[in-house]
């Protein structure tokens, strides 16, 4: 059996949390998808002018207020322009 002491173990665990909060930064601010914007049919959906590129926290807080649909296999936008998306919760 090997035997481990406490300050390798610390080193591995700060380590291991370290390239946790790095792998989560990276997917957060790195991982862009395609979202159809609003009022655009999926006919016009192959126009690169028909797209929007969200960041991942952009995507999952658009989510949250209902600001996203799954129309089909694409996903799109329920607002447009600057406009400020209705939200589910009055608060």
């Amino acid at each position: 059996m090997i035997k481990v002491n406490n300050k390798t173990r610390l080193a591995v665990s700060l380590a291991l949390v370290a390239a946790g909060i790095i792998m989560l930064a990276y997917g957060l601010a790195a991982h862009r998808l395609k979202v159809l914007k609003f009022g655009v049919d999926k006919a016009k959906a192959l126009s690169p002018q028909s797209h929007l590129e969200l960041s991942e926290r952009d995507i999952i807080r658009d989510v949250t207020i209902s600001g996203l649909v799954l129309n089909g296999s694409v996903i799109q936008r329920t607002y447009g322009g600057d406009a400020v998306p209705a939200s589910l919760c009055p608060t």
